[in-house]
Order: structure tokens, then C-alpha cells, then sequence
């Protein structure tokens, strides 16, 4: 999948209409994105830590039936993990990203598509 396909994808997972500016918060400097076809062509996940660390908190935040926390995203500057509360893990290291951001968005990206399996 391209950038583009996953950062529709994360929206989606943070319940942001791509086809209005509204659901979208605005911090994020939303006045330079172009729409094509009603949507929003320029997301900024894979190049912004500010549109991806809502996403990261939005992850520890998920809570089970008992209201216990799920997951916990640690981030270290040559790797990222996501825990799941069954000891389960999603890892990437310096060597698939370059930058701690983008080994961060890879194991964010990696993450919502178990998740939306799971669901």
C-alpha cells in the first residue's frame, strides 16, 4: 500500500471524515491540503509527528470489556513496539525505518491492519 492508502486507512481508524476538514482537529494545519474528488489528498501521517502522535495516543487509550488498557506503543530511538495486553508485540526496528517517526508509522500502520482484522 502507498503513503496515501495508509494514511486513509489511519483516518479511518481515527474516525476522521477525509471528505470534510471538520472531524480532522486543527492543530494540524489543514490550510495547504488540496481535496480531490471530496477528499483530503495530502495526509501528513507519514511526515509529521504532530499528525501521528494522536494516533499513538489514541492506541494506549483503548480499553477491554474491564476497562484495562490494551496496548502500550514504546517508542526507543532505534526501535518501536506496541504491546498487547497478551504479551503479543509488533516491532520495528532501525532497519525497515530510517527515522524514529518513520518507525513509528510503520508499527502504527502494521498495528491498524491486525487490528481491523481482529474487529
Amino acid at each position: 500500500m502507498s503513503n496515501q492508502e495508509n494514511n486513509k486507512m489511519i483516518a479511518e481508524f481515527m474516525r476522521w471524515d477525509i471528505k470534510s476538514l471538520t472531524t480532522i482537529p486543527p492543530n494540524l494545519h489543514l490550510s495547504n491540503l488540496q481535496l480531490d474528488n471530496g477528499d483530503i489528498m495530502e495526509l501528513k501521517f507519514h511526515e509529521s509527528w504532530d499528525w501521528l502522535m494522536p494516533v499513538v495516543e489514541k492506541i494506549n487509550n483503548i480499553l477491554d470489556d474491564d476497562d484495562e488498557f490494551v496496548y502500550s506503543v514504546n517508542i526507543h530511538p532505534s526501535k518501536v513496539t506496541i504491546y498487547y495486553e497478551n504479551y503479543d508485540r509488533i516491532f520495528v526496528s532501525n532497519e525497515h525505518g530510517s527515522t524514529t517517526r518513520e518507525m513509528l508509522y510503520l508499527a502504527v500502520v502494521k498495528f491498524i491492519k491486525k487490528y481491523n482484522k481482529n474487529q
